[in-house]
Order: structure tokens, then C-alpha cells, then sequence
């Protein structure tokens, strides 16, 4: 038996502690299979950066994975 990744998809959430109605959510498909978990989170830190007082809080790796028998 063996597993194959189709698709990867990777979903950040930013909030800001002192903005309880602040909550962005920002979706990346077809990300590369071997990319590392360092990685990843260095992308959801970027986004953070962009917003005024936001904090990564979430970030949620999907994958889509073939098994054959």
C-alpha cells in the first residue's frame, strides 16, 4: 500500500488580541509537497506583518492523499 499527496492546501488565521472583531483568513493551494514546516510558518508570519497588530493564531495543512493498494 501507498500514499500519494494530490494537493496541498495551507489556511492561516490572523486575529488581534485587542480587536476581538478582527479575523483574517488567508487560503494557499498547490503548496509544493516537500515544503517544510519552517517554511510554512514563515509565510504565515509574513501575512501577519501586514496587518496592524495581528498574531498568527492558526495555521491548517490539508491534504488530499491518494492511497493505493
Amino acid at each position: 500500500m501507498s500514499r500519494n499527496v494530490n494537493k496541498q492546501t495551507i489556511v492561516y488565521t490572523l486575529t488581534d488580541p485587542e480587536n476581538e472583531a478582527f479575523k483574517q483568513v488567508r487560503r494557499m493551494n498547490n503548496v509544493a509537497a516537500d515544503a517544510k514546516d519552517e517554511q510554512l510558518v514563515a509565510i504565515g508570519q509574513a501575512f501577519a506583518k501586514l496587518y496592524p497588530n495581528a498574531a498568527l493564531t492558526s495555521i491548517v495543512l490539508q491534504q488530499n492523499v491518494e492511497v493505493t493498494a
